[in-house]
């Protein structure tokens, strides 16, 4: 973490397999503060690509936790709008 954050979000991969799609890898996102607490969030999207651009905006903005999980909703729903 750099000096200047108090937040830094990763992305991280998961798979998961359901009964009506089988195997299937997604991604997620690791929230780190610099006092050490963690959140997660899982199964956001299984385009990587998608999920890196959340959190890098997380990243830059130093998103508060507090607004991770709405934040995430957002980011989804506008995804979803953009199709």
């Amino acid at each position: 973490m750099k000096s200047s954050e108090k937040y830094r979000y990763n992305v991280f991969e998961e798979s998961f397999t359901l009964p009506e799609l089988g195997p299937y890898r997604t991604y997620g996102i690791k929230l780190t503060s610099s006092s050490g607490k963690i959140k997660y969030i899982s199964d956001i999207s299984t385009d990587k690509s998608n999920v890196d651009d959340i959190a890098a905006n997380f990243n830059k903005y130093q998103l508060s936790p507090i607004h991770f999980g709405e934040a995430v909703d957002d980011a989804i729903a506008l995804l979803e709008y953009c199709k």
